[in-house]
């Protein structure tokens, strides 16, 4: 069940799904409760939208992965996790000069736990080492997922794909973006 976490299949899906986000934090925040195992926190976003993530903001204004990151942090916030201005999107997007992997967003090296305590990762290596120690199946408020695809434009070593709805930003027109599976 800890497979296929950044890209579910060989084909990329359009852009029009209602998918999730992948949110992790890039530095440890305030030290959990005792029962919790230590590290980062991931979740998988308990809404979903398109490949055009600007949508998904209210306010909107920022666009592609600013977007993506916005997203993560107001849903942090809400959930009250610590730190929620340190999580990013776990996405790639190569549309511009500068592309990024999604792997190098991240500057921990890790450990992941989801908002449940339960490790995923131990270092950046085993986030993107073909399995995951847990299911990233779990959303900012501890609430269990069976199988919800998230976008990712990503491959299972954490690379860019090359489909990212045209930088995250069209949820449309036949734009393809890569999913993951959070099961």
């Amino acid at each position: 069940t800890t497979k296929n976490w950044t890209e579910d299949q060989p084909v990329d899906r359009l852009c029009e799904g209602p998918h999730r986000l992948l949110c992790m934090q890039t530095g440890p925040g305030a030290p959990l409760p005792p029962s919790f195992q230590g590290g980062a926190m991931a979740f998988v976003t308990s809404p979903g939208g398109d490949g055009a993530l600007s949508q998904w903001l209210e306010a909107g204004g920022e666009e592609g992965l600013a977007a993506a990151d916005s997203v993560c942090r107001l849903r942090a916030n809400a959930a009250g996790l610590p730190a929620a201005d340190s999580f990013v999107a776990f996405l790639s997007d190569l549309s511009g000069e500068d592309g990024v992997d999604a792997i190098d967003r991240l500057t921990l090296d890790g450990p992941w736990i989801r908002t449940d305590g339960i490790r995923i990762a131990q270092s950046k290596a085993d986030l993107v080492d073909g399995t995951l120690d847990a299911p990233l199946n779990v959303d900012e408020f501890g609430t269990f997922y069976s199988n919800w695809p998230a976008w990712t434009g990503t491959t299972t070593d954490g690379l860019a794909t090359g489909a990212d709805c045209v930088g995250w930003n069209v949820g449309n027109d036949g734009a393809q973006g890569t999913l993951g599976e959070s099961r």
